[in-house]
């Protein structure tokens, strides 16, 4: 070995499971390795919920995926971590005054403490998260989807859910007239919307909101050929997310988009506004940057 790596990276990890390395130090070696494992792995579950988003069956291939990260891999990730330090500190301590061995219990205690903040406050929302979703959501309720009598415009109200999705796949599918697609909903699945904003593309449907559509429906609405609001509709910006972490990337959406005609720099700053804030452009602001291409002054009549 050089004089950059003077021994392998076999015998460092050997060094500091029997903790050889002072405590405060494997302390957060450990913690940087418990990140970086998080961040892999969570970039991996977004991936592959984006990934399989056409079915609602391949959520169970997510669902296994975040069992066995958050049920099995943390765990024994953390139980790493820990029997680490435990060993650190006893090699520490072994010669040390009975000061130094309170200071290296509460640097333990410290480091229990946060790995159960960060697994009530990350790990379990964004199972609770997959498993509703496998479920199919039921506490957000139902959401309405309903046709004109003249059979030209779709009312979809509520979630945004998987079946959600499906029911507006087999309407417009039995229903050839549909020209306009009005949403009215506070957001729901980001896969659920991509489903319906892929066959929004494919009808060149018409999209129009007359009062609030926000989140995972603005994925819907900003696919309509024309995009129509009510001079009082409000539209909603901000990231995906799973539980309480932001996942994935809009990349792919903002492209298309930017090929509509929309302002990439208008997308790019409305789809970064974080998680748990909403960014509502004015009306003015939606026009000119081509995300909406009409307003109206008074709502829409629908036959």
């Amino acid at each position: 070995m050089n004089r950059w790596f003077p021994t392998s990276p076999i015998v460092l990890l050997r060094k500091y499971c029997s903790g050889s390395y002072h405590p405060i130090l494997t302390l957060m070696i450990g913690g940087a390795c418990v990140v970086i494992i998080s961040s892999v792995l969570d970039r991996a579950i977004a991936f592959t919920e984006t990934f399989f988003k056409s079915d609602i069956n391949n959520y169970l291939i997510v669902l296994v995926g975040v069992v066995i990260y958050y049920l099995i891999l943390s765990p024994l990730v953390l139980i790493w971590l820990g029997s680490s330090c435990l060993s650190a500190y006893k090699s520490y301590t072994k010669a040390q005054s009975a000061r130094s061995i309170w200071a290296a219990v509460g640097v333990g205690l410290i480091s229990v403490c946060l790995a159960y903040a960060y697994f009530h406050s990350v790990m379990v929302p964004q199972l609770l998260d997959v498993v509703s979703a496998v479920n199919g959501d039921p506490n957000w309720g139902k959401a309405t989807v309903a046709l004109s009598p003249a059979g030209d415009t779709l009312l979809v109200q509520g979630p945004i859910t998987q079946e959600t999705a499906t029911k507006f796949e087999q309407t417009v599918k039995l229903h050839s007239r549909i020209r306009i697609l009005h949403l009215e909903s506070e957001g729901g699945r980001y896969d659920a919307a991509l489903r319906m904003r892929t066959t929004v593309q494919k009808l060149r449907l018409e999209t129009y909101v007359e009062s609030k559509c926000a989140s995972a429906c603005v994925v819907v609405f900003l696919a309509g050929y024309e995009r129509i609001i009510y001079k009082n509709a409000k539209i909603g910006f901000h990231q995906g997310s799973v539980g309480n972490e932001e996942v994935g990337s809009l990349n792919d959406i903002i492209e298309e988009e930017i090929a509509m005609g929309i302002s990439e720099e208008f997308l790019r700053r409305a789809w970064s506004t974080p998680a748990n804030q909403m960014m509502y452009p004015s009306t003015g602001e939606l026009l000119a940057t081509h995300a909406v291409t009409k307003v109206l002054n008074t709502p829409l009549q629908v036959k």
